[in-house]
């Protein structure tokens, strides 16, 4: 198998910003168990791209859940300690979807259930055009199928971000950077963090992103004296989510000599801006 997608079914309106769907015919998944080779029964799976003015209250609620139940727990130094960070469907509204016509959003669905969404944005700043992954979720029982991979190219070809220069990030979870390098072909382990450090001011601050606008830059590319030890590229969001799991991940991105953004401190999360010419080196 050259990997789990079989076929893709298109069903688009003649309308460029119209609602896009499509329909992911996963190949049965094979695993070991002990010395036995078990075959899973296919799985469809169904993406849907909507345009920011499109955006439903439903769409919002259920992707509120998902956020809810799947992204993370609260830190010791958060609101609530060890607990679900929550989401509200009026803050991703307002956060995410802060300029509907620059934005979209990209679900992953099967079974009539959602099981992954994204939320992007786009700006221009001098003759960039820049595309954001506000967030992106995975259902845990989902993860590790590409499908955050996936729902990111299918929004880098979506009639918004069709003449984009650059996509970026900031998250806590080394897989999301991952999977955004990917996207576009990327090794994570061979990205530009002189690109970051060139354009990563200039770029939020032009930024409608409520968070982003704000953020503080911390780390040895941007030349702060004050960086901790081993951070190299994060900005300073004031999120206070558990680096438990997140940490456990960073630990085998570093032993595989695939990680050069460095290391986490509390109530920061990893930059990555990526120029979408970039190739794997």
């Amino acid at each position: 198998m050259n990997g789990p997608y079989t076929r893709i079914d298109y069903m688009q309106s003649q309308r460029c910003h119209a609602p896009k769907i499509f329909t992911l015919f996963l190949e049965p998944r094979y695993r070991h168990s002990n010395s036995l080779l078990i075959m899973t029964s296919e799985t469809v799976i169904t993406f849907k791209v909507t345009p920011g003015k499109l955006v439903t209250d439903r769409q919002l609620d259920l992707c509120a859940h998902l956020f809810s139940e799947n992204y993370g727990i609260w830190g010791a130094n958060g609101p609530h300690p060890k607990e679900h960070i929550k989401m509200s469907p009026a803050k991703l509204r307002s956060e995410d979807l802060s300029n509907p016509e620059r934005s979209a959003l990209v679900t992953c669905s099967t079974d009539g259930k959602l099981v992954g969404h994204a939320f992007a944005s786009t700006w221009e700043y001098g003759s960039d055009v820049i595309a954001w992954i506000s967030q992106l979720v995975v259902h845990k029982d989902y993860r590790r199928r590409r499908i955050g991979t996936f729902m990111i190219g299918q929004l880098t070809r979506y009639p918004l971000f069709e003449n984009i220069t650059v996509l970026g990030l900031v998250s806590c979870n080394p897989i999301a950077c991952d999977v955004l390098a990917k996207s576009i072909h990327v090794g994570i382990g061979n990205i530009d963090t002189k690109f970051i450090a060139d354009n990563a001011f200039a770029f939020l601050v032009s930024s409608h992103i409520p968070y982003l606008k704000g953020a503080k830059l911390h780390g040895s590319i941007f030349g702060k004296k004050d960086a901790a030890e081993g951070v190299v590229s994060t900005v300073d969001t004031n999120f206070a989510v558990d680096h438990t799991e997140t940490d456990a991940v960073l630990k085998t991105y570093l032993s595989q000599g695939k990680w050069c953004l460095g290391r986490l401190p509390e109530n920061h999360e990893f930059l990555i801006m990526l120029p979408i010419t970039a190739r794997c080196g």
